[in-house]
């Protein structure tokens, strides 16, 4: 079915008391973004404090993070190689005039040998360093956000005065993304325009709520039937330790499914050969090829090479520059000429609606909701804390699979209460 919400040319604002029950009827169910004026109103609310630098290092300084360099044109968000630190390091960097770096979602990517775990753990991360150490200050469901269920929670933490740019992408959660310091410009396209923007994967199905999917059977709650079918078994079984374990089964045998479709492939591809150390130039013969040396080889590997940090981005992300998004649609003033042969928006793309949002403030982006975000720092330093919530599925109820949903909600929050201890 074809996405079915709301696809407007402006984002309303309202009072961020708005309660849950009309945030659910007018905004939530209609998949419709929304500026929120002001923080969360529950009384377990207390993270507008992390916004004093010195606070926030005294609470969670010690926390271990992996921070994003800065990549290629200035851009963050694409794949970019991640560096380990203690969030108290970061902060103090910024502090200093460094720009080079950035606090983002913390998902466990297989880069080294600490990110594999023995055993899947029962749902997602839902409190990822450093939110582990703050959760505290934060209600773990937010009473605008009535019925869904939590993804995860995450710090994004930055410096810039000029302006730094996340590319072009969508997310498979509902986001309330809450502004604590500096400005952010969001320019938005719905989930529909999505063939109009190149984005890097092949795009399986658009449900009626947004939801993007790129492999088959992921239904619009994001699940797949056979992991649907887990959690209600493990619910009727009794328990979040039960839907922990349904949970488990699920995902290693989707892995497993994955690791054979990589074994497939890794069968079909042709070993190329390995290139020395770059600037090796001590006269050894370490960096020399085995058997006659062929330029076309070369040519060859370094196009394998490049289309390999090429892929590295998510499939999710749009293949369009922001510079050249950013003059094809005039978005803040922008203009100039667009090179030959780059990318640009397909024709019939709608115009993107631009958010501005200051400190204080809080965007509801529904999933699939495409966003590139522009952020600039207070005396240089931005910060933002943000949910990730399931995307609904029903009209009346948030989720269509009841069974399923509750036996998950009681496994997020066993998880919640552990890392709350």
């Amino acid at each position: 079915m074809p996405y079915r919400g709301w696809a407007g040319e402006r984002v309303e604002r309202e009072r961020a008391d708005i309660g849950g029950a009309r945030m659910w009827t007018e905004y939530v169910r209609e998949r419709r973004p929304v500026v929120l004026e002001g923080l969360l109103v529950d009384e377990a609310w207390r993270g507008g404090s992390w916004a004093d630098l010195g606070e926030l290092k005294a609470k969670a300084g010690d926390a271990l993070v992996k921070v994003e360099r800065l990549g290629e044109g200035g851009q963050f968000g694409t794949g970019n190689a991640r560096e380990r630190m203690r969030l108290r390091e970061l902060v103090e960097k910024l502090e200093g005039g460094e720009e080079g770096y950035y606090l983002t979602t913390q998902y466990e990517s297989g880069e080294d040998e600490e990110d594999a775990e023995e055993e899947w753990p029962a749902v997602d991360d839902v409190l990822p360093a450093p939110t582990d150490r703050l959760a505290g200050d934060f209600p773990a469901q937010p009473e605008v956000l009535g019925e869904l269920v939590l993804q995860q929670c995450n710090l994004w933490l930055g410096r810039s005065k000029e302006g730094r740019t996340t590319g072009l992408h969508h997310d498979f959660h509902d986001n309330l993304y809450m502004l604590l310091r500096g400005e952010k410009r969001f320019v938005l396209f719905p989930p529909s325009a999505h063939e109009y923007l190149h984005v890097r994967g092949a795009v399986q199905e658009v449900h009626e709520n947004g939801l993007i999917v790129y492999e088959e059977g992921v239904r619009a709650d994001g699940l797949t039937e056979e992991e649907a079918e887990a959690w209600r078994a493990a619910g009727a079984a009794g328990g979040a330790d039960e839907a922990g374990e349904g949970e488990r089964v699920a995902k290693r045998a989707r892995v497993e499914e994955e690791e054979e479709d990589d074994d497939d492939e890794s069968e079909e591809e042709s070993v190329a050969p390995v290139w020395g150390e770059a600037g090796d130039d001590d006269g050894d013969d370490d960096d020399e090829w085995e058997g006659e040396h062929n330029c076309a080889d070369d040519y060859e590997a370094v196009e394998e090479e490049l289309a390999a940090v090429e892929n590295k981005e998510p499939e999710s992300f749009s293949k369009i520059k922001t510079s050249v998004l950013h003059k094809h649609f005039g978005v803040g003033g922008a203009s100039g000429e667009i090179e030959e042969g780059e990318l640009r928006p397909l024709a019939g793309c709608p115009a993107p609606i631009v958010v501005e949002l200051k400190a204080g403030e809080m965007l509801y982006l529904p999933a699939g909701w495409f966003h590139e975000v522009t952020s600039r720092g207070t005396e240089g330093v931005h910060m933002a804390f943000n949910y990730w919530m399931h995307p609904p599925d029903g009209k009346e109820a948030a989720y269509v699979d009841a069974a399923a949903w509750k036996a998950y909600r009681a496994a997020v929050a066993a998880a919640v209460e552990a890392k709350q201890k």
